[in-house]
């Protein structure tokens, strides 16, 4: 059908100006300038937005169930070391503990064991079975609807996806603060410094971590410790002097920054990074892949540092029998992604991440306040879901 104007068909002009405004807009999308990913283009709408920003969301997801083994004890410790090291460093304020509960029929606050420090701290982010499953399609999990959906909703200058059954020493935790509290100093809200050109180049803040946030994400290897030793019990003192005696032996996976193809325990960047592309393709709801393909849209863009290059470790709560010969056909069964190459920097819908949704935001830890909802979008919860 053409555009009329005033009775008359659209003249050539109005033709060619309608093609280029299209065509600009798609290479913004697949190739946003700094500027876009600096205002956080894309992103959701948040209400109730702090006044000041925490510096950190630490987030991951999971769901009540068995997967490979005692899940609930993995990601209970992990939360309980989490906030253990949050409070001794007097972080309260400035550290996000978030955790996305996809589709759990009973949910995961109500079931596993934490600390009263950790209960005070950690917000579930509850996802009702219905929606869960919508997006799942025929997976059984969707990592990708997981994590964009926390990504989304997280409230932290910087943010960091860690897999739920990740052990980070407060070591570790405090070189990370310290370095983005620098960071953040020296650029600004928005992660960039206003003087950089007056500076001679810039203060590399962020350095400690092997670059600075303006133009690096950052990624984390990681040791094992084996299921032989924590056997779904041991205590963080346990661990802690285990790492300290043993983590020389211990399994590693180290990540290739040249030709990345997985194993990274965490990712960590700006909030606006995570914005401007959109988080994890959604299209890749299997098992594998979606890691390395946000890895090469990152790396088009930005440099990678790996955080073990500037002494943080990360550890790994093992669940296969044994970490160096991982059958994942027999332990873990699952059908994978296509292994197909980006073409573009943002990925997804404008409705990334659940953006259409509002979703309850639970603390079990504050049982007299009312729980919080987040609301990413401007629009209420659709009154029938995406169709499957």
């Amino acid at each position: 059908m053409s555009c009329q104007i005033r009775g008359k068909r659209r003249t050539p002009k109005f033709s060619f100006l309608r093609n280029f405004v299209a065509a600009a807009a798609r290479y913004l999308q697949s190739a946003p300038s700094r500027s876009s990913l600096e205002l956080g283009t894309n992103s959701a709408r948040e209400d109730a937005r702090p006044t000041r920003r925490p510096l950190l969301s630490i987030l991951s997801h999971g769901r009540n169930d068995q997967y490979m083994g005692n899940f609930k004890w993995r990601l209970a410790r992990s939360l309980n070391r989490f906030a253990e090291s949050i409070a001794a460093l007097g972080l309260e304020e400035e550290v996000e503990l978030l955790i996305v509960d996809w589709g759990s029929r009973e949910p995961l606050r109500d079931v596993i064991l934490l600390s009263d420090t950790a209960r005070s701290l950690v917000k579930f982010l509850q996802v009702p079975q219905e929606v869960a499953a919508r997006f799942n399609r025929d997976s059984p999990y969707s990592f990708v609807h997981a994590s964009n959906c926390g990504i989304r909703r997280a409230s932290g200058e910087f943010i960091m996806y860690c897999d739920a059954d990740t052990y980070l020493p407060q070591s570790s935790l405090e070189k990370i603060c310290g370095a983005l509290r620098i960071s953040r100093q020296h650029f600004g809200s928005r992660g960039r410094s206003p003087h950089r050109e007056e500076e001679g180049g810039g203060f590399e803040a962020g350095e400690s971590l092997g670059g600075n946030p303006e133009d690096h994400f950052f990624l984390a290897s990681r040791y094992h410790i084996p299921i032989s030793f924590h056997n779904h019990c041991a205590t963080s003192d346990q661990i802690d002097a285990y790492i300290a005696e043993k983590k020389e032996t211990l399994d590693h996976d180290r990540i290739n920054k040249e030709d990345f193809m997985g194993t990274a325990t965490a990712y960590l960047m700006h909030r606006s990074l995570w914005r401007g592309c959109r988080g994890f393709d959604e299209g890749l709801i299997y098992w594998g892949w979606f890691d390395i393909d946000l890895f090469h849209r990152l790396r088009r863009h930005y440099q990678v540092c790996d955080l073990e290059d500037a002494g943080v470790d990360f550890f790994h709560l093992e669940h296969y029998s044994n970490s160096k010969k991982r059958d994942q056909t027999v332990e873990n069964p699952q059908r994978a992604n296509p292994a197909k190459w980006p073409d573009r920097f943002a990925v997804n819908d404008e409705q990334w991440g659940l953006g259409e949704y509002d979703l309850p935001v639970e603390n079990p830890g504050l049982p007299n306040r009312a729980s919080a909802t987040v609301r990413a979008h401007s629009q209420l919860v659709p009154a029938s879901l995406p169709a499957s």
